[in-house]
């Protein structure tokens, strides 16, 4: 995540899967998951076409043994409510 956001990311997003199975087929349950460290996991990048192309560098060097999946959207828009803003806001240098 940190990576993403140093690199100027619009967003970044990791999910760690409770189950999953990989290229050898053997499922691994929820209990051993959670002792293992290559837990199958989501990460969800958003940018621009050109933000995710200077991107695809990091993105590579991060997926050792997975999918990479690029999937343009056309247009999409997100909304936060005013309370959501003024809870997360943080303050401005100048008023520190």
């Amino acid at each position: 995540m940190e990576k993403f956001r140093d690199k100027g990311a619009a967003g970044a997003t990791v999910c760690r899967a409770m189950r999953g199975f990989g290229q050898s087929g053997v499922m691994h349950p929820q209990g051993r998951l959670r002792l293992s460290r290559d837990l199958p996991m989501i990460i969800t990048v958003v940018d621009t076409s050109e933000g995710i192309a200077r991107l695809l560098p990091l993105i590579d060097d991060m997926v050792a043994s997975g999918i990479a999946l690029i999937i343009n959207v056309d247009e999409a828009s997100a909304t936060e409510s005013q309370a959501w803003r003024a809870r997360t806001e943080r303050p401005s240098r100048k008023d520190s």
